[in-house]
């Protein structure tokens, strides 16, 4: 399906989803989304508490999860935000993880463009996949920072298909703002990733980009 297609309906099918506080993954549906019964709850706030753990903690519903798509290695593709809350902006990266989210490896990075700034605008973002990603279940992830410190983590069950011979050479996904010492910036600037990946998206730069500071580590190597 075309990506504007996509989105077209997605929004139709979805469009009771934006009365919750924040943001979230809305296409692809994230983990646990069909056991969401009230949606302004904080259980679909998708905010990572410090010992959540990666996807919210919903790593435990992966195989009774659906495979919610099939995107092609190598195809141009699309995911969706949905919430009323985009904190007026931020950094987000785009991510694969082939160990059921034991690691997540950057296809893209959004570095002061995700979400977009204003409420009402759309929340549709461009992605490639890769053409080395393998075939065969994954799980896609949308990681966000904000300028309150904050990490938002959803993660959906998907498959590619016609992949390759992996991608273990992309960088892995930023950790920050769960605990420990790593930190993003506060109010005044958004995020610049360490290691971004070839594949990257920068914003309108009304605030400065900004590395993290303390010590951080890429990927969920192990639980939080």
């Amino acid at each position: 399906m075309a990506p504007t297609t996509m989105f077209t309906l997605l929004a139709a099918s979805l469009a009771f989803v934006t009365v919750t506080a924040h943001m979230h993954l809305a296409y692809p549906l994230p983990l646990n989304y069909y056991k969401v019964t009230d949606r302004d709850d904080e259980a679909y706030d998708w905010w990572i508490q410090k010992g959540a753990g990666p996807c919210l903690g919903q790593l435990g519903d992966y195989d009774s999860a659906p495979v919610e798509l099939t995107w092609a290695a190598g195809s141009k593709q699309g995911f969706s935000l949905g919430g009323t809350s985009p904190h007026y902006g931020g950094s987000c990266q785009a991510s694969l993880s082939y160990d059921r989210g034991r690691t997540f490896r950057v296809i893209k990075s959004f570095p002061g463009s995700c979400p977009h700034r204003r409420v009402g605008e759309d929340q549709d973002f461009s992605i490639t996949i890769p053409a080395d990603a393998p075939t065969g279940e994954a799980l896609f992830s949308w990681s966000w920072f904000n300028r309150e410190r904050e990490m938002y983590h959803n993660c959906a069950k998907i498959k590619i298909s016609g992949g390759g011979k992996g991608i273990d050479n992309l960088p892995l996904m930023l950790i920050a703002n769960v605990g420990g010492d790593c930190v993003t910036p506060l109010t005044d600037a958004e995020v610049q990733f360490p290691n971004p990946g070839k594949d990257v998206e920068t914003g309108d730069k009304e605030y400065p980009l900004r590395l993290p500071s303390g010590s951080c580590q890429d990927g969920f190597l192990s639980p939080i």
